[in-house]
């Protein structure tokens, strides 16, 4: 069987030099193939285009995963931080806000007729005691609470009352 001669094409560059290559009829069909790019030779601009826009090694990208995973674990760690100290600050705000009004509660009683007590309002056990020095009267609240983890916590409210 004899081949076919290949037809020689010559191709214009962008910078007008002219690019030689050959087609090949194609042996399933009677049609040619498109030409193949007018490759120039390499030049020092684009050998360094080429340095340039080099992959990344598996190194780099080992490192740069270890460095990018130790950076979200901070930030996972630095969140359940502030997730506890949230919660602490609402218990605790809630406490100053029951220990406050026990304390309105005993000072709008009448002066003699202020007592002892002990409550219970949402999760939080509030005991007042009347303390009387030198003619006055003050109120101690402690207010105490356990957070989602367990621990208990408390707080203290004091105020005086003159007659």
């Amino acid at each position: 069987m004899k081949r076919k001669p290949e037809k020689e094409i010559v191709q214009a560059t962008p910078n007008g030099a002219a690019c030689r290559g050959f087609l090949r009829r194609a042996a399933f069909s009677g049609r040619q193939p498109l030409p193949a790019p007018c490759r120039e030779s390499p030049t020092r601009q684009t050998a360094s285009r080429l340095r340039a826009m080099r992959a990344f090694t598996l190194t780099e990208v080992v490192i740069a995963t270890f460095i990018l995973s130790m950076g979200v674990v901070a930030v996972v760690g630095f969140l359940g931080w502030l997730i506890r100290s949230n919660i602490f600050t609402r218990g605790t705000a809630a406490a100053t806000l029951y220990g406050q009004q026990a304390v309105e509660r005993a000072l709008t009683s009448e002066y003699q007729d202020m007592t002892c007590g002990h409550d219970r309002v949402s999760g939080y056990d509030r005991d007042w005691v009347i303390v009387s020095s030198n003619g006055m009267k003050s109120v101690v609240v402690t207010v105490s609470w356990k957070n989602l983890d367990g621990r208990t916590h408390s707080l203290v409210v004091r105020s005086g009352l003159a007659p």
